[in-house]
């Protein structure tokens, strides 16, 4: 047997992936799953700039216009947790076709829809499409790429999407139903470009991601070395496509039709809560909840913030604006800092800043120092989000990765309903304070939580093995969850 047959199938591939340099092929897988990120943002937020637009032309009420938004970070929710088990149980790639299939369908039926009850149909399928983007995403780059690159590529698809794609759907709301309005057939019509341009953006990522080969992990788990090998040594070269590669090398010694490990071949969402994975699972969930509904909380609450601190609407409408700009700063501090520094610590430090902030916010009132502090909460919110992308993938092993990001994925999203909801009501109740407070919790999750996992900055994708095939003397691939 070679040297390479004498390591694990998954240790083989590792050694493959950092020995090649990261060429343009991974770049290109990168970019294609990017497009498909900064879409879904995009999708997120057009139906809300067009709201007003629909409650002028339909007699809309505000809770029909809000219920569009609500039904879609539903299925969001539904969509992110089923894509995450079939992608496991059917493949990346497969999966990574039906999503964008299913919001290219959800997005043409927004722009031809005859009444509210189809609006409200097409963003459900448009929100079970992007849900299950999300996660999916991330995972396949994870898959893709070297340990060494792997955290500037997750966090670059987080600076992409958080961070450059709201400022992208909010300058394509202005453009299409400002300047070209009238272009576009005035008020009735122009909204409905704005969905169709959707379809359009949608139907070009569908074209191109044919080009998106399955990854390596998940082809070795169902033991697919012949096949892996041919995308190795194409990764290697430098091209996703066109003819076969001019060496084709053997990176992967192992038997044909061989599972990586034994007891991997099957999908199965409840050993998300077995012994060797509960306390990775549950992490994650913690961090998830926290980054999405605190992000979404204080997103929320910044202009009633700068609202309460004396400022006019329409300015605080604008120093929210600058807050958030300053958070596209963070997502792209972001890349860097996953590279550089420890997943735990980016959590410890982040939740330690955030209590900080948030007790100068608490203390101060003008106007000036409460915009420097609330820019300062959206950059570390934004680097702990990227951070938190890159984390996700790493938690988990390759035959539930896309599980247990996905369900992570769903109680974020619920998390970042419920957490708004909370806020009002304690600001209702009891003011700003109250909700300093109710951010303060969500630091604290995010200095504790972290504490439990593993640290996985730099180091190969974990392979914790099923938990039948698990030793009774315990998971000593565990040992560094303490």
């Amino acid at each position: 047997m070679s040297a390479a047959g004498s390591r694990a199938p998954y240790s083989q591939l590792d050694a493959a992936l950092d020995a090649m340099r990261t060429t343009s092929a991974h770049y290109r897988v990168f970019l294609l799953v990017a497009a498909g990120s900064l879409f879904n943002v995009i999708e997120q937020y057009v139906a809300g700039y067009a709201s007003p637009v629909l409650r002028d032309q339909w007699g809309l009420s505000a809770t029909a216009v809000g219920a569009l938004s609500t039904a879609t970070f539903l299925a969001m929710a539904v969509g992110a947790l089923a894509t995450g088990y079939f992608a496991d149980h059917f493949g990346r790639r497969y999966l990574f076709m039906i999503n964008i299939g299913l919001y290219t369908a959800g997005s043409l039926l927004a722009a031809l829809t005859p009444n509210y009850t189809v609006l409200l149909v097409a963003r459900v399928v448009i929100g079970v499409g992007l849900g299950g983007e999300i996660g999916l995403g991330y995972t396949v780059v994870a898959e893709v790429m070297k340990a060494k690159v792997r955290g500037a590529m997750t966090s670059g698809l987080a600076f992409v999407s958080s961070g450059f794609g709201v400022f992208a759907a909010s300058g394509l709301a202005a453009l299409i139903l400002g300047p070209l309005e009238g272009s576009l057939g005035g008020a009735e019509y122009a909204w409905r470009w704005l969905f169709g341009l959707m379809v359009l953006l949608a139907a070009l990522i569908f074209f191109f991601r044919r080009y998106i080969p399955e990854t390596p992990r998940y082809l070795l788990r169902h033991g697919h070395v012949e096949e892996v090998n041919g995308i190795l040594s194409r990764l290697a070269e430098g091209r996703l496509s066109g003819r076969a590669p001019v060496r084709h090398r053997r990176w992967i010694d192992a038997p044909e039709g061989v599972p990586a490990q034994e007891g991997e071949h099957r999908t199965r969402f409840r050993e998300l809560f077995a012994p060797g994975l509960r306390r990775r699972s549950f992490v994650a969930w913690a961090l998830t909840a926290a980054q999405f509904g605190g992000f979404a909380t204080f997103a929320i609450f910044t202009p009633a913030l700068f609202e309460e601190r004396g400022l006019p609407v329409d300015l605080s409408l604008l120093f929210a604006t600058i807050a958030n700009f300053v958070g596209l700063v963070g997502a792209g501090v972001g890349v860097v800092v996953a590279q550089m520094v420890k997943r735990r610590t980016v959590y410890l430090v982040g939740g330690a800043l955030l209590i900080l902030t948030l007790a100068g916010l608490a203390v101060v009132s003008d106007t000036v120092p409460t915009l420097m502090l609330a820019a300062v909460m959206q950059f570390v919110f934004q680097v702990v989000n990227s951070i938190n992308w890159c984390y996700l993938p790493e938690l988990f092993p390759t035959r539930v990765r896309a599980a247990g990001s996905g369900a992570a994925s769903t109680v974020g999203m619920l998390a970042s309903g419920f957490g708004p909801l909370a806020a009002g009501a304690l600001l209702d109740v009891s003011g700003v304070t109250a909700v300093f407070g109710l951010l303060v919790s969500v630091a604290l999750v995010f200095c504790v939580a972290s504490r439990f996992g593993p640290e996985t900055q730099g180091v190969p994708l974990t392979e914790v093995p099923p938990s039948n095939t698990v030793p009774t003397g315990g998971l000593p691939h565990e040992k560094d969850v303490v």
